[in-house]
């Protein structure tokens, strides 16, 4: 996982929104969309209308948590 994605989905398993914690760490709107949506393709992630509004599912958590500890 690159940097820019690994902080943001550090700062939404911090309770951040992806779409302020993409704009807080510099990342381009475009990219936030995509990861948020790769990340529902693998069941880290849920939203309704809007990727970048979402929030981290229990597998979202426990992977969030698995590479803080090993970063």
């Amino acid at each position: 996982m690159k940097p820019d994605a690994l902080a943001l989905l550090l700062a939404v398993a911090a309770g951040e929104r992806p779409r302020d914690a993409g704009e807080r760490l510099g990342i381009h709107p475009k990219r936030v969309a995509p990861l948020c949506e790769r990340w529902a393709a693998k069941g880290w992630y849920d939203y309704g209308v809007n990727a970048t509004l979402g929030w981290l599912t229990e597998a979202g958590r426990a992977e969030a948590e698995r590479r803080r500890t090993t970063s």
